[in-house]
């Protein structure tokens, strides 16, 4: 294997065009295609259909581009363990905890977005639980994790990026029958539904309402937003998630005096801090080298 015939070949499909490619390496157009075709030629393949403004992948081309390109993402990878400087790219994934859907979050990740994207593609991948994003960040199968339970451990660093609010829903026909009373007894009427992968949410919740003279009937949690919301529209429960207002807008929110502050961390491993992805997250939180964490904001963890 020629591997310089091989990056002349993913640049191009990368861009997907020989004239980008070649600006991109500092080479002639001519070269490239010369460098492709000699890499077809060696294996007998064709891995392009050469078109009049772009070039698109064969089949063939597109195994072996998925090939090459996990070779060279971790071929920049290493580069970046090498330098400071912001010289080559690679995409980088999030994983997102389902409770955590929240409108806060997704503005982050879109300011991630348009900070990291000349760099590599933002990824993002759903985690069902804490246990899940530990196991994510462990081996390596995402670069940074986004949950609202900070890891205190040496191995990790936290960044605080979003301050959630974890809010009370219930059908219009039940506040409309419960409207003269206070939280206090509302809840007292129904059983509150958690929308949330982990059960230390409602614990920690349940703690903070006690705080305030609030006590549950019951409580319970489950992953799954249509099975809440058609309770709740029934007018069997509260129910109590993270996200935007505008998700719930068939249910009224007993908010905003009762809602609790979730703040929601950056996850990433210490090792990696100086890598290009870590350094990019910092620029957006204007961060330099001290942990981001929130000071005097309730934690629920």
């Amino acid at each position: 294997m020629n591997w310089n015939h091989l990056y002349c070949f993913y640049e191009a499909a990368k861009h997907k065009s020989v004239k980008k490619a070649a600006l991109k390496m500092g080479l002639a157009p001519s070269t490239v295609s010369e460098q492709v075709k000699k890499l077809e030629q060696h294996y007998d393949v064709q891995l392009f259909e050469r078109k009049v403004r772009e070039i698109v992948l064969t089949q063939k081309g597109e195994d072996v581009y998925s090939y090459a390109k996990n070779i060279f993402d971790n071929g920049m990878r290493l580069i970046d363990s090498l330098t400071f400087e912001d010289d080559g790219g690679y995409d980088v994934c999030f994983s997102i905890e389902s409770h955590l859907e929240s409108q806060a979050v997704s503005a982050f990740l879109g300011d991630y977005f348009q900070l990291y994207r000349d760099f590599g593609h933002t990824k993002t991948k759903r985690s069902k639980n804490f246990s899940q994003t530990m196991y994510f960040l462990e081996n390596d199968t995402v670069d940074i994790a986004i949950s609202d339970n900070p890891i205190s451990n040496d191995m990790y660093k936290n960044f605080l990026v979003a301050n959630n609010q974890l809010r009370f829903y219930i059908s219009t026909s039940m506040a409309a029958k419960f409207r003269d009373l206070p939280m206090e007894q509302v809840v007292k009427k129904l059983p509150v539904g958690f929308l949330s992968s982990d059960e230390s949410l409602i614990l920690n919740a349940t703690q903070l309402l006690k705080e305030q003279g609030i006590y549950l009937k019951e409580s319970f949690f489950s992953e799954h937003l249509e099975y809440l919301e058609t309770l709740a529209l029934r007018g069997e429960i509260i129910l109590a998630a993270i996200g935007n207002e505008t998700i719930f807008q068939n249910l009224y929110c007993l908010g905003p005096d009762n809602e609790i502050a979730v703040p929601t961390y950056a996850i990433l491993k210490r090792r990696n801090e100086n890598l290009l992805y870590a350094r990019k997250l910092k620029d957006l939180l204007h961060v330099e080298n001290e942990d981001n964490t929130a000071r005097g904001l309730i934690n629920l963890h």
